[in-house]
């Protein structure tokens, strides 16, 4: 079942794929993402979500929140 799923997937480019569910309007998918890439995607964050904030040894950050 695995390689018959893998196989599937490897049918279409993950920008097919993308468009294929974005197309359905039934399934939540994006490209996958570093952390910081996630940490400014607008789809993933709401107000409140991520908490930027300065710490006086490393500067400005972000992380997930609220904390």
């Amino acid at each position: 079942m695995k390689e018959g799923l893998h196989r599937c997937l490897r049918a279409r480019t993950s920008a097919e794929w993308l468009a294929a569910f974005d197309a359905n309007g039934n399934v939540a998918a994006t490209r996958y993402q570093t952390t910081q890439d996630a940490l400014d995607d607008p789809d993933l964050t709401r107000p409140g979500d991520v908490i930027d904030a300065q710490v006086p040894a490393l500067g400005p950050v972000r992380w997930l929140g609220p904390v």
